[in-house]
C-alpha cells in the first residue's frame, strides 16, 4: 500500500514536470519563435535542466505533440457541445457555441500558434495537426447525417467548410491578434454557420 503511494507519488511529479516543460515551451515559442527556440532556452524557462528534458522529450516537435494533446483536451468538451448541436441545429444555440469556442481560442491562442508555426516546419507535427482536423470534420459530419437532414457527402462538405472558415480564422488570428472587430465577427460566422445549415 505505501509503495503504491509513492509510486502515484513519483508518477504526479513527473506528469508536473512535464507539463511545466511544454508549458515553459508555449511561452519560450511565443516569444522568440519555433526555430529560434533553443532546448537550453525551454528548460530555463521550466527551471529544469537539460537531462530532464530529455528524459521527458525526445526533441522540440516532441513537445510540440504534448501541446497538441493538451489542445484536445481543451477542445474536447467544445466539439462534443457541437456534436449535440449539429443534431438540433438553431441560430441561438450556434451563436452561443461560437462565442465558447472563441472564448477557448482566446485562452489557447499561444500555444495554437506555436503548434500551426512547427507544423509548417515538421511534418510529425504537420500530420498530427492534420489528423486532428480530420477527425473533427469526420464526427460534426456524423452528427449533422444524424440529424436526419443531409446524405453523407452533404454533411461532409458542411462540416469541412465550417471547421475550414473557423481554422482560417484562427490561424489569421495568431498572426494578427483581434485586427477585426471580435463581437462582428461573432455575429457574422452565426450567420454564415445558420446559412450553411439551412436554418435561414
Amino acid at each position: 500500500m505505501a509503495e503504491d503511494a509513492r509510486a502515484a507519488a513519483r508518477q504526479t511529479r513527473r506528469d508536473q514536470t512535464r507539463s511545466r516543460l511544454a508549458d515553459a515551451a508555449v511561452d519560450c515559442f511565443s516569444l522568440t519563435g519555433y526555430v529560434a527556440t533553443s532546448i537550453e532556452d525551454i528548460t530555463a524557462a521550466a527551471g529544469t535542466t537539460r537531462a530532464t528534458f530529455y528524459r521527458h522529450f525526445r526533441s522540440k516537435a516532441d513537445v510540440l505533440m504534448e501541446v497538441l494533446r493538451h489542445l484536445d483536451e481543451e477542445y474536447e468538451p467544445v466539439y462534443l457541445a457541437l456534436f449535440e448541436l449539429a443534431e438540433r441545429p438553431s441560430r441561438e444555440r450556434i451563436s452561443r457555441w461560437l462565442d465558447d469556442t472563441l472564448r477557448v481560442w482566446e485562452r489557447t491562442r499561444v500555444a495554437s500558434a506555436a503548434v500551426t508555426e512547427a507544423a509548417l516546419l515538421d511534418d510529425t507535427v504537420r500530420e498530427r495537426q492534420q489528423t486532428s482536423f480530420e477527425r473533427d470534420i469526420e464526427l460534426l459530419a456524423a452528427a449533422l447525417q444524424k440529424g436526419g437532414c443531409w446524405t453523407e457527402p452533404q454533411a461532409k462538405v458542411r462540416a469541412a467548410l465550417l471547421f475550414g472558415q473557423l481554422q482560417q480564422m484562427f490561424l489569421r488570428w495568431s498572426s494578427h491578434g483581434w485586427d477585426l472587430d471580435r463581437d462582428e465577427t461573432a455575429v457574422v460566422l452565426a450567420r454564415m454557420w445558420s446559412a450553411a445549415l439551412d436554418l435561414d
